[in-house]
């Protein structure tokens, strides 16, 4: 997303995403916790379906910790 919300790139994946925050050593990994979603109603199971998937962004995180500062 850039700076207003204007969408410039998406990340194509073959499970539902549940959040996601920008990281590594240099702030430029969009780090994805992501599962196969089934519904509500099997929510509960034995399925081990949970991934964290890792894709380099184009820019680095901004805010609080500073990557720019080296104040992580």
């Amino acid at each position: 997303m850039r700076e207003g919300g204007a969408k410039i790139d998406k990340v194509e994946v073959d499970r539902g995403c549940f959040a996601c925050m920008l990281g590594g050593a240099d702030g430029r990994t969009l780090f994805i916790t992501a599962a196969e979603w089934r519904g509500f109603e099997n929510m509960v199971g034995d399925a081990r379906t949970g991934q964290v998937l890792g894709v380099v962004a184009p820019a680095p995180g901004a805010g609080w910790p500073s990557y720019a500062s080296g104040t992580r």
